[in-house]
């Protein structure tokens, strides 16, 4: 199949693995005008890990969790300006 350049068609810029320059109605054609037929990509279907976590580099230790410290919990923000200008 050849473009149609009568139809409405869209220029694509920049470099592609097939060399496409022009698409229409879902195709894609080359600079002359000639389609080129793309391979439709089959992906076969993934099973799903479970509890997936990515290995380790070889040769490090694993990081040990380390706990946030958490701050007194303070009654009103009156206590707690008080509390900064003590200094407690």
């Amino acid at each position: 199949m050849k473009l149609d350049k009568t139809k409405s068609y869209g220029e694509i810029y920049g470099r592609t693995p097939d060399g496409a320059r022009f698409h229409q109605d879902g195709r894609y054609f080359d600079a002359h005008g000639d389609e080129i037929v793309r391979k439709a990509a089959v992906e076969e279907p993934v099973a799903p890990q479970e509890d997936a976590k990515p290995a380790a580099r070889p040769g490090r230790k694993p990081k040990a969790a380390v706990e946030e410290p958490v701050a007194p919990k303070v009654a009103n923000p009156i206590d707690e300006q008080i509390a900064a200008q003590l200094g407690g």
